[in-house]
């Protein structure tokens, strides 16, 4: 078999699968742990689970890393398949791993290509030796992370003894039986049926197959999408790049005569293996299509029209979204198998998939570079309201599609939610200079405040007549002190005079006073409720407000003081702001 293809996992905003199945001859149905745990992390200075193979360094190139994983972080002693999500990362020259039990011979085949200094992931199903271990086999230098996300006890996966090539459409190579070899170059827009079942040792009854997907030889960026021969889904399971040779593994249905179909919208050579089945009746079921269930970027469709285009995630933002239910899933789903990609990523960074109901761990599914799009496999058990949190390290669209799902196992879920998105960043504060600027084109809609002095004058308006008509509300301040005014988004403009000085959108923060001077203020965050009591001189004015938009409605009350002496006022927690002229002094608070 030719030495294994190196895959730079960068695609043009679709889903790519990254399920790697290694050889066995047991059968499994998914037993997912209450949320992936890390065994490995070869980095100096970072943790695992339980302590265990921690800062070991970098993986020796041509060298074997031996994992214990039967027995820790949860996964039984007696296990014997595992879904393990592995990465490589600070990789000192291009190369490959390969992950095997370490009992057998290192195979012709590898799970994880990486490039030089290359952080990537993948996810693989990987059969223990009878002593619980797997051997990580390093091609050339690179820091290793795995983490675990469940084991496969029971009745679903059968593997064939070793991968087997179903088809190559290039000139002058091979597939294990001769068929499907030299189709050429597939057209743009074009379906590429294959037989799976009844080949190579496929069973002739098989309905999901665990392939791997290559694309080599293309001229432009595109995707591919294997789905059970029909209608093309709205999903993809390869992305690819002008030149550029990568594959990735599907999970795939298969249609009523066995067979696969392959569509690429751009043109490209396809290859494709094989590596075993997913029987149905063992506890997986193959959705009839690959689903999308969430993609957060504005203008593109789920298959349900829900948890779409709900814009970019934050960074250090979880977003729930709900997987059972859906289309062809059923609610009482405890496991399922996702494709996730992060895609205009505004740096580095990392998306770690978890049940709802639990804290997120420290673990990751795939990981990101500024600017692409990349994907992996996900096997995810489902949390409460059936549904999964997904974290973003740094700010990134999501895009979730789910290939299957599993039911029985391990049923309980916990409860509680998804963790909090962070508050959003302010907006930095804007400061426009005195003049009459277009509301919505030249200053936006808002609170603005200004340090006026006594003559300070404002006005919103309506049109750009001249007209007092046009006028929404103005103020004259007579007196110094702050000037606070809320610009409405139906304002067409807002004027104002060299007496108010530059006007700066509103920013609140720091410690309210328990006094008050002449001016606007904002109760809760430049003064406190309360009681106040002013020495206060003939011609004091007073109002508490519901806003600054200089409207009568914004009144709650007010009062004219036509005698000097001491005067009170309480205004109340729900006042959104006070105002108070001169004449009233220093209004101190006395309950």
């Amino acid at each position: 078999m030719p030495s294994p293809f190196r895959s730079l996992v960068l695609c043009l905003a679709c889903v790519v699968p990254g399920v790697v199945m290694t050889s066995s001859t047991a059968r499994a149905e998914f037993e997912p742990l209450p949320a992936p745990r890390r065994l490995v992390d070869t980095r100096p200075g970072e943790p695992t689970f339980d302590g265990l193979n921690q800062g070991d360094g970098r993986a020796a190139a041509e060298g074997t890393y031996t994992v214990q994983v039967a027995g820790r972080a949860g996964i039984p002693q007696s296990a014997s398949t595992v879904v393990l999500n592995v990465t490589a990362t600070e990789g000192l020259a291009s190369g490959f791993v390969t992950v095997t039990p370490c009992s057998d011979g290192l195979p012709r085949s590898s799970n994880l290509n990486f490039e030089a200094g290359q952080t990537i992931a993948n996810t693989v199903v990987a059969r223990l030796s009878s002593d619980g271990k797997v051997c990580l086999y390093t091609h050339q230098p690179t820091h290793l992370v795995v983490d675990v996300a469940g084991t496969l006890p029971t009745d679903t996966y059968r593997a064939l003894d070793s991968p087997q090539r179903l088809a190559d459409t290039r000139p002058g190579e091979f597939t294990a039986d001769s068929d499907f070899l030299g189709a050429g170059v597939r057209a743009p827009q074009s379906t590429y049926k294959v037989k799976v079942a009844g080949r190579v040792g496929v069973p002739s009854d098989a309905t999901s197959a665990v392939l791997n997907l290559t694309s080599t030889g293309s001229a432009t960026g595109g995707f591919v999408t294997a789905f059970p021969c029909g209608a093309i889904p709205n999903a993809s399971n390869l992305n690819f790049s002008a030149g550029q040779t990568i594959a990735n593994t599907v999970v795939a249905r298969l249609d009523e005569n066995g067979d696969v179909c392959l569509f690429n919208n751009q043109s490209t050579h396809l290859i494709l293996d094989i590596a075993g089945t997913m029987d149905e009746g063992g506890g997986y079921t193959p959705a009839e299509v690959p689903l999308r269930l969430t993609d957060t970027r504005p203008g593109e469709l789920t298959f349900d029209g829900n948890f779409s285009g709900a814009g970019i995630r934050p960074a250090t933002g979880t977003y729930p979204v709900l997987v059972t239910g859906r289309g062809d899933i059923p609610a009482d789903a405890t496991g399922v198998v996702l494709n996730v990609t992060s895609t205009q990523a505004a740096a580095p960074g990392f998306l770690t998939a978890h049940p709802r109901g639990t804290d997120r761990p420290t673990a990751s599914n795939l990981n990101f570079d500024t600017g692409q799009i990349v994907a992996n496999t996900v096997f995810a058990k489902v949390g409460a309201g059936g549904q999964v949190c997904f974290y973003t390290h740094t700010s990134s669209h999501v895009i979730v599609d789910i290939a299957g799902y599993t039911t029985g196992g391990n049923a309980s879920t916990p409860s509680g939610d998804c963790p909090a998105d962070p508050p959003p960043p302010p907006t930095p504060a804007q400061t426009f200079q005195p003049g009459q600027y277009l509301v919505g084109s030249q200053i936006p809609a808002g609170r603005y405040e200004a340090s006026g002095q006594s003559g300070c004058y404002w006005e919103r308006q309506s049109g750009l007549g001249g007209s007092f008509d046009e006028i929404n509300a103005n103020e004259f301040n007579g007196f110094a002190g702050r000037v606070l005014v809320d610009v409405a988004a139906s304002d067409v403009g807002f004027e104002f005079d060299d007496e108010c000085g530059p006007m700066t959108s509103y920013r609140s923060g720091g410690s309210p006073a328990a006094s008050i001077v002449a001016g606007d203020h904002v109760v809760g965050t430049h003064i406190t409720a309360g009681t106040y009591r002013a020495q206060a001189g003939s011609g004091c004015y007073w109002e508490r407000l519901t806003g600054f938009s200089g409207s009568l409605d914004d009144i709650i009350a007010n009062e004219f003081v036509g005698t000097a002496g001491q005067q009170f006022v309480t205004i109340e927690a729900s006042d959104v702001g006070f105002s108070t002229d001169d004449e009233c002094g220093t209004w101190t608070k006395v309950s």
